[in-house]
């Protein structure tokens, strides 16, 4: 999906939907992951902001046409689907959504323990 200048400030949303497994625990991390290929206008930095739970993040994207690859970590709310929005700020040039995966993460590595 492509999107122009005029369409590419806040007009699109991606949603995409996960149920849990009914034997799932009930707190387990879930990932989100989306691919794009972006520019802003000459000169300027747009954003892309990827939304889902209660979780945000916000990825500057200069004017240089460029592959993004979002990753968000997150925790689902118990026994509800999951919807990620996407929201394209204002000075992006062109947004093309390339891929977008949702699923159960993988185990994370605690920092603070010695490997």
């Amino acid at each position: 999906m492509a999107v122009s200048s005029s369409r590419a400030a806040g007009l699109v949303r991606g949603r995409s939907r996960l149920r849990r497994d009914r034997e799932a625990p009930e707190a387990y991390q879930a990932l989100v992951s989306v691919s794009v290929f972006a520019a802003a206008h000459q000169g300027e930095v747009g954003q892309v902001a990827v939304a889902v739970a209660d979780a945000v993040i916000e990825v500057p994207i200069s004017d240089t046409y460029a592959s993004h690859t979002i990753d968000l970590m997150f925790v689902p709310f118990a026994g509800q689907s999951v919807e990620v929005s996407m929201n394209f700020e204002p000075g992006l040039s062109v947004v093309t959504l390339s891929g977008i995966s949702l699923g159960p993460a993988g185990p994370v590595d605690d920092p603070a323990e010695p490997i």
